[in-house]
Formats: C-alpha cells, sequence, structure tokens
C-alpha cells in the first residue's frame, strides 16, 4: 500500500443482508454469510492503486454481519463546496471532469462500477485534487445483492437504476436480482455533478426526491 501522505484514515460501517439459518445449499451444507462473502471480495480492492481513489486498508466483521471499512479520508469534498452556494469556474469543472473520468476509467478496467457516485464521495485533497470515496461499496457486495439497502443515491442515480426499483435480499418475493450496473450509469452521475458545479445548486432543490421517484 502506498504512504497515505497528506490524507487521513476514515471509516463507515454498514449491515450485510442475514441469510435464514434453516436453509442449505446445493451441496447440502450451510449458506456461506454475506459478509463473509464481503470479506473475500474485498482483498482485491486493498491491492487497487491510482491517484483518483481513496486507498482501502482494511475491513473488520463483527457480530449480525455487521462490517467495518477502513480507507483513506480528506475533510473536503464536493458537498461542501456546493454548501457554499457557489457556482465553479469553467477551469475548475474541466479539472473534476477530467479528475473524476480518471478514477472511472481505472475502475472500468478492472471490472469495476462506483454506482455511489455523489458530491459527498467525491472528495478532494490538500492541492485540490479529486479523490472518489467507497468506490468499492458496490463491487464487494456483490452489485448490492448482499445487502438490504440500495448503493447509491436517489438524486444521482440514473433513470434506469431508479426504474428497476428496491431490491431485498432477503424479502421472499424478490427472487431475482435486477442486472448489475455499468459504466453509463457513473457517466449519468457525473453529469448531474457537472450540472450542480455550473448551476451552483442541488439538481433536486427544494423538492422532495420521493416526488421524483414516484414519476
Amino acid at each position: 500500500m502506498r504512504p497515505l501522505k497528506d490524507a487521513q484514515l476514515g471509516a463507515f460501517t454498514f449491515f450485510a443482508s442475514a441469510l435464514p439459518h434453516d436453509v442449505c445449499g446445493s451441496n447440502g451444507l450451510p449458506l456461506t454469510p454475506n459478509s463473509i462473502k464481503i470479506l473475500g471480495r474485498f482483498q482485491i480492492l486493498k491491492t487497487i492503486t491510482h491517484p483518483r481513489l481513496c486507498q482501502y486498508v482494511d475491513i473488520s466483521r463483527g457480530k449480525h454481519e455487521r462490517l467495518i471499512v477502513v480507507a483513506e479520508h480528506f475533510e473536503s469534498s464536493l458537498r461542501d463546496f456546493q454548501k457554499q452556494g457557489k457556482t465553479a469556474s469553467p477551469e475548475k469543472v474541466l479539472q473534476i471532469a477530467f479528475e473524476v473520468l480518471e478514477g472511472l476509467e481505472f475502475m472500468n478496467k478492472h471490472g469495476m462500477v462506483h454506482r455511489a457516485l455523489s458530491a459527498h464521495n467525491v472528495l478532494m485533497d490538500c492541492k485540490g485534487n479529486v479523490k472518489l470515496a467507497k468506490f468499492g461499496l458496490y463491487h464487494m457486495t456483490d452489485h448490492g445483492a448482499d445487502v438490504d439497502f440500495p448503493i447509491g443515491y436517489p438524486s444521482y442515480l440514473a433513470p434506469e437504476v431508479i426504474a428497476q426499483g428496491s431490491f431485498h435480499p432477503s424479502d421472499p418475493s424478490h427472487d431475482e436480482a435486477p442486472l448489475p450496473s455499468g459504466p453509463k450509469t457513473d457517466v449519468w452521475s457525473l453529469g448531474v455533478l457537472l450540472f450542480e458545479l455550473c448551476a451552483g445548486r442541488r439538481l433536486l432543490q427544494g423538492q422532495p426526491v420521493c416526488t421524483h421517484l414516484s414519476v
């Protein structure tokens, strides 16, 4: 792992979806807990290093399918800039667009999609360079199949993702998971981010997200 330099360590936690105790796999053995599957997929994330991605450091498994992820962290984000209510200069918009695309391109080459791209997850280092946070959440959860919460923020999700609706693995009425998202999903999210930078406001500012989800 490369040195963190001016970065700090941050952590976020979530719960994997619990599996029923009385169900076995096709081999007759108990099903592997989703938290164990997530631990396994996380290992590849520790080996991925790029100037535009926040480095993953470690993951810990707790009780009741709880997982704690430790990663490189920076205090400043695009959300902080949004709160100032200012429009970004054309030069700044181009810089952010280019650097976010650098990170997304690298992820795509490794077969990954961010899916949780938002102003909160576009961090900035002390030099103002982009660092994408939580870029591996969609990958480690098997495209969201191993958790009971949606991956991504409604304000930034592509229409086709919202149209699929929410998926809850622990709900017996949900037989099949929706198709995994591709790179175009991240392109949509980036487009929303760039609009907000140019306009100096949130795209859905002052309007409940549920209103748009019902359209």
